[in-house]
């Protein structure tokens, strides 16, 4: 993203007095936030969506064709 000289030296100066980044400051005024997720919720997901392909593609090993398409490159 691309700021005029005179804003960026403003939020630069706002985030040396907060001790915080710029980026910091532009995610703050954005209200962009990080999307956290537990370790739990991560593997139950995961858990989910093997188990979805294993239904979608019942003779299919996928440890097996990550390998091959690791090799095609």
């Amino acid at each position: 993203m691309r700021l005029p000289e005179e804003d960026y030296m403003e939020l630069k100066l706002t985030a040396a007095r907060q001790r915080s980044s710029v980026n910091a400051l532009i995610r703050e005024k954005l209200g962009v936030r990080k999307k956290v997720t537990s370790k739990t919720e991560f593997w139950k997901k995961l858990d989910s969506f093997v188990k979805h392909l294993a239904q979608k593609y019942p003779r299919t090993n996928l440890s097996a064709k990550l390998i091959e398409m690791r090799y095609e490159q």
